[in-house]
């Protein structure tokens, strides 16, 4: 064609609302160029009609796309990828976040697959070192007290980077891949209340380690009874024994320690332990009361097929370190001052320490008497 040896190739895109199959014909096509030995025009191009086969390129949605990322702390930062239109495989990558773990490391996402996987979610957390952004301690680490405001539990981290790359041509965000989001600002929140792991593992009370969901599994909350990737368990230690008194590092609540010094070990009406924990005087100090329901099943281990068993077990062996909690099934009921809704005159939550189960009993007449486990301090 030129005048000079030599080659050059064409690209032609064909662009079609419609799918399926296409054609071109090559014999109908004029090319134009100039080269070092001339310009020529409207050559035509020695060919036949070629078919191509259109569809839809995939479409990648990146949800939410922010530059601020606000996570409470024990939680993660979260985004979703969603597709349509085919498949492809996505890949994110995140910079500028010290020590970050993110997982998946990719998803292959298929809208046309039987059944259809149309949607990920990724998970970053902040930070598994020392120090873990993404675990409260609540001996290091104050809860916020201030609903409108929030406290920050660390010095927010500024131009963080989120790349996103999918196969398969597919487009993120209307874009082509890959995909950056800068300018990222990461915040982690104190917290106002946070719940605690309820002990369960993954191997106690049942192995679940197969069983996505089960709480032994997933184990969210503040990590006592198992550590997560990385880390270690907080706090640690989860109990405290000074000798009288058993400090629940969790909750800072501070229990007695043996509780056949309470009322002698015995039980008593609702009315009753109110007044005796009011008046009470253990390991020198007088501001005792009775504990409320949620106080009171803070102590509970769900992993525990025997709970007082474990409450009696010293600290150094796992255990919480108490005395003498009652571990016959019918008479190891404990009083809260939580009085139940349903009938408020009447009756009161109470655990069994046991077995750990919460349930309600008359305050006062017939067969109306627990135990008391007195508490004091807290959050």
């Amino acid at each position: 064609m030129a005048a000079t040896s030599g080659t050059c190739t064409d690209v032609y895109t064909l662009n079609s609302a419609l799918t399926g199959t296409t054609s071109i014909n090559l014999g109908n096509v004029t090319v134009s160029w100039n080269d070092n030995s001339g310009t020529y025009n409207n050559q035509a191009i020695q060919g036949s009609t070629v078919y191509a086969n259109l569809s839809v390129r995939p479409a990648i949605t990146i949800t939410p796309v922010t530059t601020t990322w606000n996570t409470m702390m024990g939680s993660a930062y979260a985004f979703t990828a969603t597709i349509s239109g085919g498949s492809s495989t996505v890949t994110p990558t995140v910079t500028g976040l010290t020590g970050n773990t993110l997982s998946p490391a990719s998803c292959a996402l298929n809208d046309a697959a039987q059944p259809p996987t149309t949607s990920c979610t990724f998970i970053i957390t902040p930070y598994t070192g020392i120090g873990n952004y993404s675990f409260w301690n609540p001996a290091s680490v104050a809860n916020s007290t201030n609903v409108n405001t929030p406290s920050n539990a660390y010095t927010p981290v500024t131009n963080i980077s989120l790349q996103v790359s999918a196969g398969n041509g597919a487009t993120i965000n209307g874009n082509p891949s890959p995909q950056t989001f800068s300018n990222i600002t990461g915040t982690v929140i104190a917290p106002y209340v946070y719940l605690p792991q309820t002990g369960q593992t993954p191997t106690a009370p049942l192995d679940v380690t197969a069983t996505t969901g089960a709480d032994g599994n997933v184990h969210v909350g503040i990590p006592w009874a198992v550590a997560p990737s990385g880390g270690s368990t907080a706090p640690n230690p989860h109990f405290t024994d000074d000798g009288c008194e058993i400090t629940d590092n969790l909750t800072n609540l501070v229990w007695v320690k043996d509780l056949n010094t309470v009322n002698s070990g015995e039980s008593l009406s609702w009315e009753n332990a109110l007044n005796i924990a009011e008046s009470g005087i253990w390991c020198n100090h007088t501001d005792w009361r009775v504990p409320n329901i949620n106080e009171l099943a803070s102590l509970i281990n769900y992993s525990e097929v025997n709970l007082a068993d474990w409450l009696n077990t010293p600290i150094a062996s796992g255990g919480a370190g108490f005395s003498n909690v009652k571990n016959i099934t019918n008479s190891a009921y404990y009083w809260s001052s939580s009085s139940e809704a349903n009938d408020p005159t009447r009756k009161t939550w109470m655990v069994n320490m046991s077995n750990g189960m919460i349930s309600t009993r008359n305050k006062s007449g017939n067969g109306s008497s627990n135990l008391l486990f007195p508490v004091r301090g807290g959050q």
